[in-house]
């Protein structure tokens, strides 16, 4: 998924285009800013590094604030992999340009580059939200903020990003290696894994990853078929019965779901996802007693993750236990803010409370981010949904 590179300039070459940039003064009678702009755009038309670097250089002596002089110039600096320069470039063109998306994702993917792991999500997440024109920078830049994530230990949320490429059939190696790793909860790198990983693992890695890869393109019987080998080749490798929980999920098979989570339980007594999910299943079937003990065991054992308060939150909501259900998502939406649901959930609270201006504050909220949501391609925020099943209830979150 990355971007092709162009040869790295010389280092005499580098030495002049950094002392020019840095703001040399031109000598009288020089050629005009349009000029040497002019001059710069056919230098970079011609492809070649070097002179197109000069080129810019001095167009940006002469109009320090000239937008696509310092876009092509932070690409080619990125391009030539000089990462501390492509990042000040971009930096700047963020400060010249804050509203548009492209500016603020090439900068995260620099970041990226320099491993810089939170600042990358953050900048490409700025940028996907404003929106990008290009669709090969918009895969990279997704691509990029699901690795961010797996090195954030965000494995749902990466995995919510890697479910774009999927659904539009974008299947590749390091796609499926970082679903693989999502799904396991390994803080890795796609290009990690033959340093980090025995051969075993990283077969495991790739399979089960395909199993995902398969799931989230809506290809269930492939999904399954893979899924199989995998439980009999790994069946106590933590996550392995959990992601076979998921698929039996989607597939609508509930109480196989539900005997799949049990047993990653019993592989990791502490696990939280799979407790989650035993309580969206219990409440599907308004096993409400049921479904507030694992939600309140994953309430215990994770109290700063907004998953178990949203889910604690919903229960009491649907037993009509509306302050109880205000405190919980309240506190839901202190730890994830930018999460659609919840807001659609207070606001359903508040309706019923009979706090109109509340409930109109929640929907509003809700309305502004749902359309980062609504889509694979959100901007990197779990929805508190993932935990729950796809299906309506009227008048309720």
């Amino acid at each position: 998924m990355r971007a092709p590179r162009l040869r790295p300039v010389a280092l005499v070459a580098w030495l002049c285009v950094l002392c020019a940039w840095a703001g040399a003064i031109n000598p009288p009678g020089s050629p005009s800013v349009a000029q040497v702009k002019e001059a710069a755009v056919a230098a970079v038309a011609a492809g070649k590094a070097a002179p197109a670097m000069h080129a810019l250089a001095a167009a940006l002596r002469a109009d320090p604030n000239w937008k696509e002089g310092l876009w092509d110039f932070g690409t080619l600096l990125y391009e030539a992999h000089d990462l501390p320069n492509a990042l000040r470039v971009f930096a700047r063109l963020t400060q010249l340009d804050p509203q548009h998306g492209a500016p603020w994702a090439m900068l995260g993917i620099c970041d990226f580059e320099a491993r810089n792991f939170g600042m990358s999500f953050t900048h490409i997440q700025e940028g996907r939200s404003l929106g990008m024109p290009n669709a090969n920078l918009q895969a990279v830049a997704l691509y990029d903020e699901a690795q961010d994530l797996l090195m954030l230990e965000e494995f749902p949320q990466a995995r919510h990003l890697l479910a774009g490429f999927a659904l539009h059939r974008r299947r590749s190696p390091g796609i499926v290696a970082a679903f693989g790793l999502a799904a396991l909860h390994l803080p890795l790198l796609p290009e990690q894994l033959p340093q980090a990983l025995s051969a075993s693992r990283r077969r495991l890695v790739q399979a089960l990853g395909l199993a995902m890869f398969y799931l989230e393109a809506r290809k269930q019987a492939a999904a399954a078929k893979v899924m199989s080998r995998v439980l009999h080749t790994w069946p106590n490798v933590p996550y392995v019965q959990y992601s076979d929980g998921v698929l039996l999920v989607r597939m609508g098979l509930l109480k196989a779901a539900r005997a799949a989570f049990e047993r990653e339980l019993r592989i990791q007594p502490n696990n939280v996802p799979a407790r989650l999910q035993l309580a969206a299943i219990y409440e599907r079937n308004a096993r409400y007693r049921d479904a507030m003990t694992y939600a309140r065991q994953a309430l215990r054992l994770e109290p700063s993750n907004f998953a178990p308060h949203y889910m604690v939150g919903f229960i009491e909501f649907r037993q009509g236990r509306l302050t109880a259900a205000t405190r919980q998502l309240e506190r839901s939406k202190q730890l994830n803010p930018e999460d659609s649901q919840i807001r659609y959930a207070l606001a359903q609270v508040d309706v019923r409370l009979h706090r109109p201006k509340a409930a109109l504050r929640e929907e509003r909220a809700f309305r502004r981010l749902e359309r980062l949501t609504r889509s694979y391609r959100s901007t990197g925020a779990l929805p508190a949904s993932v935990y729950l099943h796809s299906r309506k209830h009227s008048g309720t979150p």
